[in-house]
């Protein structure tokens, strides 16, 4: 499996939020050939709250799309490294 993910993130006021987010993943059984391949594409858009100013936590919901229904996240935190 390859992936790679993308996430963007607009401070619009105080301490609200609007992100945007998308996706690649590549999948395959064989990897000496790298054949019966499945590719996957994901994205979608949330809003988010900035709950704890000091340690820089947000929290809010998504809505993520993909190859089947779409989804609804709620979010804590972030997955991201932040130095």
């Amino acid at each position: 499996m390859a992936q790679i993910e993308t996430e963007l993130r607009w401070q619009f006021w105080k301490r609200h939020s609007l992100m945007g987010f998308t996706g690649g993943r590549l999948v395959w059984n064989n990897f000496e050939r790298f054949q019966n391949n499945q590719t996957v594409l994901t994205g979608g858009v949330g809003l988010r709250y900035e709950i704890a100013r000091k340690f820089g936590v947000h929290m809010g919901i998504d809505v993520a799309f993909g190859p089947s229904d779409p989804a609804l996240c709620v979010q804590f935190g972030s997955v991201w490294f932040r130095p």
